[in-house]
């Protein structure tokens, strides 16, 4: 997540899924030139593939150098303001209170006895005749 992040892709992205398994196990980690020392630290320090020395534990993620400016309490308490803000209003979808009661209000229309609303596919049922002109016969079902 953190080097999405900073990217906008995951670290082992790729449209083909399996691809997208190998390079996981198998490649090394895209690094950019503008990243600190200290965030290549911990981008490595995260996606390490042996799990044991993998850093895995958030007491050790706020020790990282990384985060040596970090003023954790601060961050609790929400007073550090931060540096991006994303906007939520896409103009095909409104504002997100307005999309969050949109999606409220779909659920409340949900009907116990009508598991499959708004499901559209159908499978029509073949005959006997249709079965066998695609090569299957009577033992179809055995």
């Amino acid at each position: 997540m953190f080097y999405e992040m900073l990217t906008g892709l995951p670290a082992f992205y790729d449209r083909n899924t399996q691809l997208n398994y190998v390079k996981i196990m198998y490649a090394s980690i895209p690094m950019h030139k503008r990243f600190s020392r200290e965030c290549r630290s911990l981008i490595f320090d995260l996606l390490e593939k042996d799990p044991k020395d993998r850093l895995s534990d958030f007491k050790d993620v706020k020790k990282h150098p990384f985060f040596a400016e970090m003023n954790w309490n601060d961050l609790l308490k929400m007073k550090i303001k931060p540096p991006l803000v994303p906007t939520w209003e896409a103009p095909e979808e409104g504002n997100l209170q307005e999309v969050l009661e949109d999606l409220q209000m779909d659920d409340t229309n949900i009907q116990a006895d009508d598991p499959f609303r708004n499901f559209s596919f159908v499978r029509q049922p073949q005959t006997l005749e249709q079965k066998q002109q695609q090569g299957l016969g009577d033992d179809f079902y055995d």
